[in-house]
């Protein structure tokens, strides 16, 4: 499909192999989804990358990898503008003091906190994948986090 819709871009074998490696997670449906709304809206090849932050956007946050949300954070930050969050998300976040705390750390601090982001997120994970094995799936919840005056 990424072919036929960007026929400029020669993929080689090799290529092939570096995208099915870093791709093979996706749900076939999820990564279908993800291929035609890269092709509606940009007009170059896609990176990795590109195509990961677009499941993270369709899918919103809560099956993303910590990984994905990470830096889906960094990149709202960088823009100055605050993502709706789902519980888990919003859960990880605190042990960066919340998304104001988040916005104003240093590229040093948020190195050494993205292992606890990312502990914390996968706990959740975790935590959702049990209630679905036990028939109690969690409702996804997703809201803006409200600003803490202080």
């Amino acid at each position: 499909m990424l072919s036929g819709a960007f026929p400029e871009y020669q993929l080689n074998k090799n290529t092939l192999e570096v995208y099915y490696l870093n791709l093979s997670d996706f749900d076939p449906k999820d990564f279908e989804k993800v291929i035609l709304a890269h092709i509606r809206e940009n007009k170059w090849f896609p990176k990795i990358s590109e195509l990961r932050q677009e499941l993270v956007r369709l899918r919103g946050f809560s099956r993303a990898t910590p990984s994905d949300v990470w830096d889906s954070l960094i990149k709202a930050a960088e823009s100055d503008q605050e993502p709706e969050m789902d519980a888990n998300t919003e859960r990880a976040l605190r042990v960066c003091g919340g998304w104001e705390g988040f916005c104003r750390m240093t590229y040093r601090d948020l190195q050494f906190t993205r292992k606890d982001f990312e502990r914390v997120f996968n706990e959740g994970l975790e935590r959702e994948d049990n209630l679905i094995r036990l028939g109690q799936a969690p409702v996804p919840e997703m809201k803006r986090v409200a600003h803490e005056e202080g």
